[in-house]
């Protein structure tokens, strides 16, 4: 009886001990487990984060990338034109004035309609006296818009990133001012400055 008893009252110690013991070492895993778990979400985030700011995704012309995201703020003009279209050289230097004028307001960008590249694209850029930054892929998907059928076409993208209108048609510098809402302080008062042409001809 003795026995039974002491044995008894050993193995109910050595039980409620045993509880304790393991009572004790599941709320450190699941103190753990909260703490991973609050950790992962942290560096998932931080990781998602960079990768969201830092990808740059844009191929330029001149060799750099970037992101619609480095212009958030700002309006963004996309110019489609091609070598063969005279319009879009009398147009050229009225985009010009426009990258020059806003630069703090608007981010003036080009594609060449035939998506030619490399040093075909430089003497392209030369022969129009391109001086905006110049895309080597069409952005229109991003906006839901297929390669225009006209040249030269411009998208007029609103400082939220959303597309606005479409001018279709070589435009002016006040047209394309009027289109971004450019500031009228940022709009030249004096005599227009001295238009950079190219010197070669177009091909018909």
């Amino acid at each position: 009886m003795s026995r039974v008893c002491a044995g008894g009252r050993y193995n109910v110690a050595r039980l409620k001990a045993e509880q304790r013991r393991s009572a004790l070492m599941q709320w450190y895993m699941t103190r753990a487990r909260l703490q991973a778990r609050r950790l992962g979400g942290w560096v998932a985030l931080l990781v998602l984060l960079t990768s969201g700011c830092s990808r740059a995704d844009l191929e330029l012309a001149d060799g750099s990338r970037a992101s619609f995201a480095d212009w958030q703020g700002r309006w963004i003009v996309i110019n489609y034109w091609a070598e063969w279209c005279a319009p879009c050289r009398e147009e050229m230097p009225e985009l010009n004035a426009l990258h020059r004028a806003g630069a703090d307001h608007v981010v003036v960008l080009g594609v060449n309609y035939d998506g030619v590249q490399g040093p075909e694209l430089e003497r392209l850029i030369d022969l129009f006296a391109i001086e905006f930054p110049l895309l080597l892929a069409d952005p229109g998907p991003r906006f839901n818009q297929p390669l225009p059928s006209v040249v030269p076409t411009t998208l007029i993208i609103d400082p939220s990133g959303a597309l606005k209108t479409v001018l279709v048609g070589p435009q002016s510098f006040e047209d394309l001012a009027d289109a971004v809402e450019l500031p009228a302080t940022a709009r030249p008062t004096g005599p227009a400055a001295p238009r950079r042409v190219a010197s070669q001809p177009l091909s018909a």
